[in-house]
């Protein structure tokens, strides 16, 4: 199967609502606070994660052991502070890692439990994307 590639308009803003199979990121916005060359779903995850740590520490600190980010059984949870746990851990910041080996919409939906968890609105955070690779 092949695919038609096509770039997209990167100043056209898109929610978290939205379906991103084949989309590829260029840019996030979080609070008017701009993050670029956010080229992959992960770095996305990266800069709103980090930003929400930096700027709500306490409320972020108090959200990552919800429920909502333990898996079951105590495993494939999406915060540790030990990265040994996690399959592709990434540090946000003072040990605390992420898990980010997941699919593009995964990621996306594990934002939104984190802006839910610590009740703010989706529409904190804007994405801008480069291209779609299944148009």
């Amino acid at each position: 199967r092949e695919r038609i590639i096509q770039a997209l308009d990167q100043t056209v803003p898109h929610t978290l609502d939205e379906d991103f199979t084949y989309k590829r990121p260029c840019a996030v916005k979080i609070d008017d606070q701009w993050y670029i060359n956010t080229n992959t779903w992960k770095n996305i995850t990266l800069a709103v994660t980090r930003h929400l740590y930096t700027k709500y520490n306490d409320e972020f600190l108090s959200m990552i052991n919800n429920e909502v980010f333990i898996g079951r059984d105590g495993q494939n949870n999406v915060f540790s502070y030990d990265k040994n746990t996690l399959r592709s851990p990434v540090l946000i910041k003072d040990n605390l890692y992420i898990e980010t080996n997941r699919s593009a919409n995964d990621l996306i939906k594990t934002i939104r439990r984190i802006l839910s968890a610590m009740e703010m609105n989706e529409d904190r955070v804007l994405v801008y994307l480069r291209e779609d690779r299944d148009a």
